[in-house]
C-alpha cells in the first residue's frame, strides 16, 4: 500500500523537516510504502481541508502521478476536516493520530496493551461519524409513519462505541487495581523503584537488558515496546536491589486519549523513586525530544520525581561531543539534573549509572550498638562487624499515595473515602512529597518511619476534610486542602521528632471527587448550574433585545411625533398662505373666479377615473358603461365561477393525503538487630537491655554500647525504646461498629504513639516483647474510644469536637494505666483518629440521602434559574411597556399640539369667508378623492353641477 505524507506548518516550526521525517518513519513502522511528501506552510488551518482548495488539488495531483491510494496528515484532523478531503480526493484520509493507533495495535502484546489500544481506538472513532452512514438511515420512525426521522446508522454506532468504551474502562479499572496492589506489594519489600523514560527509539529497552541482563525485545525502531516489563537491578557496589521497570515511549504530540488509555501502564512512572530519561544523544533534535518527554511527565503528574539524564548511543557520537568526565549536570526546565553519558548497545558507562542511581544515602555507623557518627556518599571506612556496622538512609525526596482505590472490608468502600464536616461521603487521593532531614532521628526515635508518614498523611486529610462541607471540599475551597494537611502533618511528624520534613502535598488527577454512586446525581446538580445558567442568559439576552428595541420604538414615536407636528404646522401655514392668495384675487371676481375653479377641477377629476350616467328620467335605474366595461364584467364573473369549481374539485380530492502504591523507607531504617557475645552484651541505640539471672531482672541498660555479664547464669533481653506504634486495626470486614450519641453506626480508625518508660515493670507485668503490651493498651483504647463515641453525634466527632476526643480518649487510657494495681511501664504519647466511616451496613442508605440531596439541589438549580429568568423577562416587558407608553404619551401630546396650532392656523385663514373656504376645501378634496381610472363617478344628469355649468349655468345658482 503506497501513501501520500503531507505536513502544514502552522506556526513557521523550526525543525520542519525532522518532523516530516519522523512522520515518513511512523508511516514506515506501521507497513506503509511511501510514495511522495508535500509540505505547505499557512498562518492558520483551513476549515473546510485543512491545507485550503488549492493545496488539496495539488495532493490530488500528486497522488495521480505517483499512484499514491491514502493520504496522511501529520497534524490532527478534524472530523469534518477528515471527511471533506476523503470526499474531495476520493480514497482514504488519516492523520498522525490514528498512525499512531495503528503502530499500538500492532505492537501491543498484553492483555492490557491490548486493551489500551482498544480503548483509544474507541475514543479515536466516537468523534469520527460525521454522517457518514447518512444512506443507512432510516426516513420514518414509529407508528403511522409520524415523528420525523428515526435512528440512523450513526446514533446505532454511537451508541455502540460508548458501551464499547464503558466495559472496556471498567476491565481497565480492574487491571489497575491488580497493579496497585502488586505495587504495594512490591513496596513493602523497600526496595528502591526506577523507571525508564524517554522518547521512543531512544535505546530504553536495550539499556533495560544491559542494566538487568534480561532478553526484552528491542529494536531500531519506534516502538518497539508498548507494554510495562519489571525486573530486579542488582547493585554490585553496594549490594542493593532496585526494581527497575521499561515503559512505553513517548513521542511529538502523543495524542491525550492514548496517555489517559495506558494511564495504567505510565503509572509505573509516577510511582517511581527515580526517574532514568533516556535521551537519544546521536539525534540532533534531542532537545527537543527532552521538551516532549517533559511534557508528557507534566501531564501525568511525574515531573516532581528525581530525574537522572541518560544520554545514550554515545558510541556513534564524536569525540568532540562526548564531555571528558561521563558523568556531570546538564539543565532541564531550569533544574540541574545529574547525567551520565552511556551506550547500551556496548555497555558503556553502565557503572557511573548505577552510582548515580545509589547516590542520595547517608550512612548511620554505630559501634556496639551506640551511634558514632553519620557520613555522606562515597567510600568510608569502618571497623568490622560485629564493633561497628552502618545502616543507609535513603535522603531522596520520597512520595507516597493517600487514598487509593483498593476496597476497605469494613465500610465496602474505597481507601480514598472519607465523610466530610456535613456527613457526606467524598473520594480525595493525595501525593505527598515527604524527606528525611535527620538520619539519626529517623533511625532511633520512632519504629516504623514510613507507616508514621502514612498514618499521620491519613489523620491530617482527615482531620481536614471532616471540618469542611461536601461543596467546600470539591469546590469552594479544594485547593486549600493540599496546604491544610501539609500543616498538621509537619506538626504531628515534628511532635514526634521523627526527623522528616514534609515538602509538599498535591491532589492527583481527579483527586476530589464523589463516590461512583452518587456521581451521576452530582453531574445532574452541575447540569442544572449551567441550565440556570442557560435560563438567565436566555432571559437577559431577551430583555437585551427587548428592552433596546423598545428605547428604540419609543424614539422613533417621538421623532415621528416631532415630524408630523412640523409637518402639519408647515402644511397648514402652506394652505392658509395658499388660501390667502387665492383669496384675494377671488375677491376681485367671485362668479369668474369660482367657476374657473370649480370647472378647472372637475376637468381634471374626469380626466382620471370612469364616467357613469344614470337615467334617471324614465324612472330606470339602468347603469350606462362603456362597452368594453360590460365586456370585461362579464369575463371576470366567468372565471370566478370556474375558479370556484376547481377549488371544490381539489377540497375533495385532499382528504386522501395523509489509579497507589506507599512510598518506601531506606533499605535498613526500622531493621532491629541483637547481638550477644560470650561474657559480653551489646545494648543497641534503639533498644533497652534487661540482664535476668535465673529469671530474675538484675538491671536495666538505658545507654548503649558493650556492657559485661555472667555467661550461662545470666541472660540479656531487648525492648525497642523508640516511639512505637499501635494501630486499631479496625478496617476489617469483622470490625465492629461503634454507635454515636444518634445512634449512628461509625467505624473508627485510630492509631497511639506510645513508648516503653519502665522496662522492668513492663516486663513483670506484660511481657518481654512489644507486642504483648500492645495488645493490652489496644483493648484499653478500644473501651475507651467506645465510651467517649457515645457521648458525641457524629458531626463533632468529624469537626468540632474530634481533637477533644482524641485528648479525652489518651486522658482516659493513660488514667487507666495509672490506675491498674500493677504497673505498665509504658506511657501513651499521642492518640489520633485516622478515619471515622459509616459501617458498611448503612452505605446504601447513605448514599440514597446524598443522592436525594443533589436532586433536589438539582432541582433548586432548575427552578431558581426558571423563576429568575422570568423575572428578568418580566422586568424587561415592564420596561418596555413603560417606555412605549410613555413614549406614546409624549407623541401624541406633541402631535396634539401640533394640530391645535394648524387648526389655529386653518381657523384664521378660513374664517374670512367661511362660504369660500368651504367651497375651496371641497374642490380640493374631489382632487384627492379622484385620481385613476379605477375610480368610478356616478353622475346624476339633472343635479350635477358641472353639466349645469356646461349648458351655460352659473357655478353659483
Amino acid at each position: 500500500m503506497t501513501h501520500g505524507v503531507y505536513r502544514v506548518d502552522i506556526h513557521n516550526t523550526a525543525n520542519f523537516d525532522a518532523q516530516l521525517q519522523e512522520l515518513g518513519l511512523l508511516a514506515q513502522t506501521a507497513g506503509y510504502t511511501i510514495s511522495g511528501a508535500l509540505v505547505c506552510k499557512r498562518p492558520a488551518p483551513d476549515a473546510k481541508f485543512f491545507v485550503g482548495s488549492g493545496k488539496a488539488q495539488e495532493i490530488k495531483d500528486l497522488m495521480q502521478e505517483t499512484g499514491a491510494n491514502e493520504v496522511l496528515f501529520d497534524q490532527a484532523l478534524s472530523p469534518v476536516q477528515q471527511r471533506n478531503l476523503e470526499r474531495f480526493l476520493e480514497c482514504p484520509v488519516n492523520d498522525r493520530t490514528m498512525l499512531i493507533l495503528q503502530i499500538f495495535s500492532q505492537r501491543a502484546r498484553s492483555h492490557e496493551g491490548k486493551l489500551q489500544v482498544q480503548l483509544a481506538q474507541l475514543q479515536y472513532a466516537a468523534t469520527r461519524l460525521v454522517r457518514r452512514w447518512s444512506h443507512l438511515e432510516r426516513q420514518s420512525g414509529g407508528i403511522g409513519l409520524r415523528g420525523g426521522p428515526g435512528e440512523t446508522q450513526m446514533e446505532l454506532d454511537k451508541r455502540m462505541i460508548t458501551q464499547s468504551i464503558v466495559r472496556t474502562k471498567e476491565r481497565l479499572k480492574k487491571i489497575e487495581r491488580q497493579q496497585n496492589v502488586q505495587r504495594r506489594q512490591r513496596g513493602k519489600t523497600q526496595a528502591t523503584t526506577v523507571a525508564l523514560v524517554g522518547y521512543t527509539n531512544a535505546g530504553k529497552s536495550t539499556l533495560f537488558n544491559a542494566l538487568v541482563k534480561a532478553q526484552s525485545y528491542a529494536a531500531d525502531q519506534l516502538f518497539a515496546t508498548l507494554d510495562t516489563t519489571t525486573r530486579q537491578w542488582f547493585i554490585p557496589e553496594t549490594g542493593e536491589k532496585i526494581m527497575l521497570s521499561d515503559t512505553v515511549g513517548f513521542i511529538r504530540e502523543l495524542p491525550h486519549g492514548l496517555i489517559a488509555a495506558f494511564k495504567a501502564t505510565l503509572q509505573e512512572a509516577v510511582h517511581a523513586d527515580v526517574l532514568l530519561h533516556v535521551v537519544d544523544r546521536a539525534n540532533p533534535d534531542f532537545m527537543e525530544q527532552m521538551e516532549q518527554v517533559q511534557q508528557v511527565l507534566h501531564e501525568i503528574g511525574a515531573a516532581d520525581i528525581d530525574q537522572i539524564v541518560v544520554f545514550n548511543k554515545c558510541d556513534v557520537l564524536k569525540k568532540s561531543e562526548i564531555p571528558p568526565s561521563c558523568v556531570g549536570t546538564w539543565a532541564v526546565e531550569g533544574k540541574m539534573l545529574p547525567s551520565v553519558y552511556v551506550s547500551a548497545m556496548h555497555n558503556q558507562g553502565m557503572a557511573e549509572l548505577r552510582i548515580l542511581v545509589d547516590a542520595g544515602y547517608q550512612g548511620v555507623v554505630t559501634q556496639f550498638g551506640k551511634y558514632q557518627k553519620s557520613v555522606g556518599e562515597g567510600l568510608h571506612w569502618r571497623l568490622p562487624w560485629p564493633v561497628q556496622r552502618n545502616e543507609q538512609v535513603d535522603l531522596r525526596l520520597q512520595k507516597l499515595d493517600v487514598g487509593t482505590d483498593a476496597i476497605v472490608p469494613a465500610t465496602g468502600l474505597p481507601d480514598s473515602a472519607m465523610l466530610t464536616k456535613d456527613e457526606n461521603i467524598v473520594e480525595i487521593k493525595l501525593a505527598v512529597q515527604w524527606q528525611v532531614k535527620d538520619p539519626r532521628s529517623y533511625l532511633y526515635n520512632v519504629s516504623e518511619p514510613v507507616p508514621t508518614v502514612v498514618k499521620a498523611a491519613e489523620t491530617a486529610v482527615r482531620e481536614v476534610v471532616g471540618n469542611m462541607t461536601m461543596e467546600d471540599v470539591i469546590q469552594g475551597e479544594r485547593d486549600q486542602i493540599p496546604g491544610r494537611v501539609r500543616d498538621i502533618m509537619q506538626n504531628l511528624l515534628d511532635s514526634y521528632q521523627i526527623g522528616i520534613n514534609v515538602q509538599g502535598v498535591n491532589l492527583q488527577q481527579s483527586g476530589v471527587r464523589p463516590p461512583d454512586q452518587v456521581q451521576a446525581a452530582f453531574d445532574d446538580v452541575l447540569k442544572a448550574g449551567q441550565e440556570k445558567s442557560r435560563s438567565t442568559n436566555e432571559a437577559q439576552a431577551y430583555a437585551n433585545n427587548v428592552v433596546p428595541l423598545a428605547k428604540g420604538t419609543a424614539s422613533r414615536l417621538l421623532q415621528e411625533a416631532d415630524g408630523y407636528a412640523a409637518r402639519v404646522v408647515a402644511q397648514a401655514q402652506g394652505d392658509a398662505a395658499r388660501f390667502d392668495s387665492i383669496y384675494e384675487e377671488y375677491k376681485k371676481a367671485p362668479k369668474v373666479t369660482r367657476d374657473r375653479m370649480y370647472t378647472d377641477t372637475m376637468k381634471d377629476v374626469y380626466t382620471k377615473v370612469t364616467k357613469v350616467l344614470v337615467d334617471s328620467k324614465q324612472g330606470s335605474n339602468l347603469l350606462y358603461l362603456p362597452l368594453d366595461k360590460l365586456l370585461q364584467q362579464n369575463l371576470d364573473s366567468a372565471k370566478a365561477a370556474q375558479t370556484q369549481n376547481s377549488a371544490g374539485s381539489t377540497n375533495g380530492s385532499g382528504a386522501n393525503n395523509g489509579s497507589a502504591a506507599e512510598s518506601k523507607p531506606a533499605t535498613g531504617a526500622s531493621e532491629s538487630v541483637t547481638v550477644t557475645i560470650p561474657a559480653d552484651s551489646r545494648t543497641h541505640q534503639r533498644q533497652f537491655g534487661v540482664v535476668q539471672e535465673f529469671g530474675e531482672i538484675k538491671r536495666v541498660i538505658t545507654e548503649p554500647g558493650l556492657k559485661a555479664k555472667v555467661p550461662f547464669i545470666q541472660d540479656n533481653s531487648y525492648l525497642d525504646k523508640r516511639l512505637l506504634l499501635l494501630t486499631s486495626g479496625n478496617q476489617g470486614a469483622d470490625s465492629e461498629p461503634t454507635l454515636t450519641a444518634e445512634k449512628q453506626r461509625v467505624v473508627i480508625d485510630w492509631y497511639v504513639r506510645w513508648n516503653i518508660t519502665n522496662p522492668q515493670d513492663y516486663i513483670r507485668n506484660l511481657g518481654t516483647t512489644t507486642e504483648a503490651g500492645a495488645e493490652q493498651l489496644r483493648r484499653v483504647v478500644r473501651n475507651s474510644f467506645q465510651q467517649q463515641v457515645n457521648k458525641l453525634t457524629l458531626q463533632q466527632i468529624l469537626s468540632s469536637q474530634r481533637e477533644q476526643l482524641m485528648t479525652d480518649v489518651k486522658k482516659q487510657v493513660s488514667s487507666t494505666i495509672a490506675d491498674s494495681s500493677k504497673p505498665w511501664g509504658l506511657q501513651v504519647q499521642d492518640v489520633r483518629i485516622s478515619r471515622v466511616d459509616y459501617s458498611k451496613a448503612v452505605i446504601g442508605s447513605v448514599f440514597d440521602r446524598m443522592t436525594a440531596e443533589r436532586k433536589r439541589a438539582a432541582n433548586e438549580l432548575r427552578s431558581t434559574g426558571q423563576a429568575d429568568g422570568e423575572s428578568i423577562r418580566a422586568d424587561a416587558d415592564k420596561q418596555r411597556e413603560v417606555t412605549l407608553s410613555q413614549a406614546y404619551e409624549q407623541a401624541q401630546t406633541t402631535k396634539g399640539k401640533a394640530d391645535a396650532q394648524a387648526t389655529q392656523i386653518y381657523a384664521k385663514a378660513f374664517g374670512k369667508d367661511p362660504q369660500f373656504a368651504q367651497f375651496y376645501r371641497n374642490l380640493e378634496a374631489y382632487k384627492a378623492s379622484f385620481q385613476s381610472k379605477d375610480d368610478v363617478l356616478v353622475l346624476d344628469p339633472d343635479s350635477s353641477e358641472f353639466l349645469r355649468i356646461m349648458k351655460g349655468s352659473g357655478a353659483g345658482k
